[in-house]
């Protein structure tokens, strides 16, 4: 069972690691049953042709919600990205 939520964690790509924030599950704005996405917080990192990623999780930062609109769910997802980025800079494991 996957678990469902907005994490922080990070993401390996072609042998280097990444921070990133990963959203396991439904994506009710956008009427999405099932989900399983990560943005690395670090810019200018080159993905396109990488084929398999390893996703690490390290910390819960919160549950799935269902928010009225989008303007909503973009002021969590920068809180999010707040979060995250204040997470980075304790030098977790990258």
């Amino acid at each position: 069972m996957k678990p469902l939520g907005v994490f922080f964690g990070f993401t390996k790509v072609k042998g280097r690691n990444f921070y990133c924030l990963i959203n396991s599950g439904p994506a009710p704005v956008f009427r999405i049953k099932d989900v399983f996405e990560f943005h690395i917080l670090k810019r200018n990192v080159n993905v396109e042709k990488q084929k398999l990623f390893e996703v690490f999780f390290l910390k819960f930062l919160r549950p799935i919600r269902k928010f009225k609109n989008r303007a909503q769910l973009v002021k969590a997802v920068c809180r999010d990205i707040e979060k995250g980025s204040k997470l980075a800079q304790k030098k977790w494991i990258c």
